[in-house]
């Protein structure tokens, strides 16, 4: 899709007759070399390929799975202290296909010929969350209050 912000909106992703009319509807391959039916250069200005082109001759798919998991507890052992643990999973699979005939810009790349390839990737990852509150109040003025965390990842 690159190649739609490459070529210049000047020019045309049409083939042309003798005359220099556009043939709607017939794509040319590189429009930024584009040449007359004879053989003479109509425009000779750019090789990038015809997004037209690229659009109908390349494909793309990706599969995502993706798995969250989390479990939390909490204990109050007296009125003045808490305890807090979170454990937190996720699990994700990825496969990205793509395949690319020899009329797009990575067919060129490889001398005019289809290529394809299929990326796969897996992560698993966790997180071990636990706190620690505590709050006492001494007479009648004086609050005291302490919060410990711990993380793990």
């Amino acid at each position: 899709m690159q190649e739609a912000f490459r070529l210049s909106p000047l020019m045309s992703p049409w083939a042309v007759d003798a005359n220099g009319n556009e043939l709607v509807g017939t794509k040319f391959f590189l429009p930024g070399k584009l040449k007359y039916p004879n053989g003479a250069w109509a425009i000779n200005k750019t090789s990038t390929p015809n997004p037209l082109s690229e659009i109908a001759n390349s494909y793309q798919t990706e599969k995502i799975w993706q798995a969250l998991g989390n479990i939390f507890f909490q204990y109050q052992p007296a009125k003045w202290i808490s305890l807090k643990t979170t454990f937190s999973t996720g699990f994700s699979t990825n496969q990205l296909g793509i395949s690319n005939s020899a009329e797009t810009n990575a067919g060129v790349l490889v001398n005019n010929k289809n290529s394809a390839s299929i990326t796969k990737s897996d992560n698993f990852n966790y997180t071990w969350d636990n706190q620690i509150d505590m709050k006492h109040t001494f007479g009648e003025s004086h609050d005291f209050s302490l919060l410990l965390l711990q993380s793990m990842f």
